[in-house]
């Protein structure tokens, strides 16, 4: 299997994830001329995706390639914000509804810059974004910052939150940032099944010469584990240090035989 590494390095040049907010209800148009325009510029958009509007429930707008309920879709849109490079808000008048309000602070509390078409009214959201670059010059921004972010150094001795946030930027500076929860997941397993092999050539087990072969150090095999299982927290927006305080604190309450 190619490491995420290898495959980083064999890329010439970082590609561009963005995903688009704004109100569906009163900008759906210049949304979508948005991502047109993003698109022509070689920024992948990682949503929404461009249909056309078939219905309404409770004020909020489905489009045609959409699935599941309102919340679901909802969550699909904050998992993308999370993997992209930068959050770009069509608002124009200065308008900025609740729901795009909500994408944006999580934006900025998973460290994605986030920028607009034009000035918020709203002043306090406004300071939080930049507005009013052209779309040319702010992609020209986002490649040279994807490019520094080659260069993103861990921790010598980093928490749980440093690990995870650690995770996240790289898995936008090594264009993964298409890979949703399902696709992580997936992966996870496969490595579990690599870790199997590693641990198995530890102890002595029998393997295939062509199983030797591929098999890479237990060391390396636990490290791999550990970031698709850091990812998969990010994607659901899951502290995991708090996860563990709180599943120890229930395991501290049952008997143990």
């Amino acid at each position: 299997m190619t490491s995420r590494g290898t495959a980083a390095k064999q890329r010439q040049s970082a590609k561009v994830y963005a995903v688009v907010s704004g109100s569906f209800n009163r900008f759906l148009p210049q949304i979508q001329e948005t991502i047109g325009e993003l698109s022509k510029l070689g920024i992948k958009v990682l949503s929404p995706k461009v249909s056309k509007p078939v219905s309404q429930t409770g004020g909020f707008v489905m489009l045609e390639k959409d699935t599941g309920t309102p919340r679901a879709i909802e969550t699909k849109h904050l998992q993308a914000i999370a993997k992209s490079d930068f959050l770009y808000v069509v608002n124009p008048g200065g308008y900025i509804g609740n729901s795009v309000a909500l994408e944006i602070g999580y934006a900025l509390s998973k460290g994605v810059p986030v920028y607009s078409s034009e000035r918020p009214k709203d002043k306090v959201i406004g300071s939080f974004l930049v507005s009013g670059i052209p779309l040319s010059r702010l992609k020209n921004r986002m490649s040279r910052q994807k490019n520094k972010l080659g260069k993103i150094l861990l921790k010598s001795s980093p928490t749980l939150v440093d690990l995870q946030e650690y995770v996240a930027k790289i898995v936008r500076a090594r264009d993964f940032s298409e890979e949703g929860l399902t696709d992580v997941a997936l992966l996870l397993v496969e490595e579990v099944g690599e870790l199997a092999k590693a641990i198995r050539l530890r102890t002595g087990l029998k393997l295939t010469v062509e199983s030797l072969e591929e098999t890479k150090s237990l060391e390396a095999e636990l490290a791999d584990c550990l970031v698709y299982l850091l990812d998969l927290a990010n994607l659901s927006n899951i502290d995991l240090e708090r996860a563990l305080r709180a599943k120890e604190a229930l395991n501290d309450q049952r008997k143990w035989s």
